[in-house]
């Protein structure tokens, strides 16, 4: 289902998993009801009625209070398990560079040179220097070192992407730049990397570990 399309005849169906993704976006990116709403394809008073519910269990276990015990999903499979965190992974690094990107996004005399498959480093347009204020180049040069972008990863992330959120404006990751970066990519990056991840049908990987 699309972003921002929804089914209503699934008004007050919420699973376990997509509540507990819903969780991870309002509590930890900080989303609203209405965006969480647009991605997850809900009616907005299905994810505040879904919310607020969960925000109510968690205050009368606080209290003591016992509630209804919630049905078991089914245990995953260990190489779905395996395919999604290894793509969590990936969209966390990727994040973080795209969060570099946005730091000079708007900055006309400053280049970023290389990619996020590769190393990148950011220089002024001017006199050809490299830009080190407030930021800590020998830092990221470390953190690209220990955390090298898989290209085979990305190239599944960019599916799972594209089918939760929509294409992003390149065709591959290693095109993101100061002039295409935005923040709502590094949200949806940070949703994926936190739990946001499921099987998506588009990824050949997911494919042959469901059929």
């Amino acid at each position: 289902m699309r972003k921002g399309t929804y089914d209503r005849k699934r008004h007050d169906q919420v699973r376990p998993d997509e509540q507990k993704w819903m969780h991870i976006a309002h509590n930890q990116l900080g989303w609203s009801f209405a965006k969480i709403a647009s991605i997850f394809g809900r009616d907005p008073r299905t994810v505040t009625q879904c919310l607020q519910k969960e925000q109510r269990i968690l205050t009368d276990l606080k209290s003591g209070k016992t509630v209804e015990q919630q049905p078991k999903e089914a245990t995953p499979d260990p190489r779905l398990m395996k395919h999604l965190d290894e793509l969590a992974e990936t969209a966390d690094i990727l994040a973080h560079h795209a969060q570099r990107l946005i730091r000079y996004k708007d900055d006309d005399g400053i280049e970023a040179m290389g990619d996020v498959f590769t190393h990148m480093s950011f220089w002024r347009k001017s006199n050809r220097t490299q830009v080190t204020e407030g930021t800590d180049p020998i830092g990221e040069f470390q953190y690209e070192e220990q955390h090298p972008v898989d290209p085979y990863q990305a190239r599944w992330l960019y599916l799972h992407y594209d089918h939760r959120f929509g294409k992003p404006p390149f065709k591959e990751w290693n095109e993101l730049s100061t002039g295409n970066v935005t923040y709502e990519i590094v949200d949806n990056l940070k949703f994926l990397a936190h739990g946001g991840l499921k099987p998506c049908p588009n990824c050949p990987i997911c494919k042959e570990i469901m059929d």
